[in-house]
């Protein structure tokens, strides 16, 4: 019994080296991978915003009385309503400007000339949104792809202000069109 114990005992000790031996590699790559670029922008100077999938679409304008929801265009035929957005919607609304602002985003080197179509950008397939901010005018467009289906984390997104292709959090697009469909409704 003893010498199972010194074994347990020796593996345990083995194991615990190894781990911070781990922590202290992973410690000296703390600037993270190269090629990450994390985005900076103000969600609470978005003046509009537009999600799209397909056919759907929403337009939402930012008032002095809060979010409006201007335009939507479900699947089949379209309506333009111009109404407050109820708290709950707003908070996912801005929520999710959050998260679109201070996204990370990582370059892909190498795409091949269709490289939309291969990676789901293609309009029918794609899901995109598009902010335009107050001051500047300056507009942003992230066209989240289909998801690798090697690397389900990341989608694909080309950026106006840096075209390109980059690996983004898959969570983006589907929090994107969750609140798509939630507004149309």
């Amino acid at each position: 019994m003893d010498s199972l114990n010194r074994k347990a005992f020796i593996v345990f000790s083995l194991l615990l080296i190894l781990d911070l031996l781990v922590r202290i590699w992973v410690s000296r790559e703390a600037m993270g991978p190269k090629g990450l670029e994390h985005l900076a922008y103000d969600p609470a100077k978005v003046l509009t915003v537009e999600i799209a999938s397909g056919k759907e679409r929403v337009t939402l304008e930012r008032s002095s009385r809060g979010l409006e929801l201007v335009a939507t265009v479900p699947k089949e035929g379209s309506s333009n309503v111009s109404r407050l957005l109820p708290p709950s919607q707003a908070r996912e609304v801005e929520a999710l400007l959050q998260r679109i602002c201070s996204l990370v985003r990582e370059s892909i080197e190498g795409v091949p000339e269709n490289g939309d179509t291969i990676y789901g950008l293609d309009p029918e397939h794609s899901v995109w949104i598009r902010l335009q901010w107050r001051e500047n005018k300056k507009d942003l467009t992230i066209r989240f792809g289909s998801v690798l289906p090697l690397n389900v984390m990341y989608v694909y997104a080309s950026f106006d202000d840096k075209p390109g292709l980059f690996k983004v959090l898959k969570t983006y697009k589907e929090s994107t069109m969750t609140l798509l469909h939630s507004l149309i409704q």
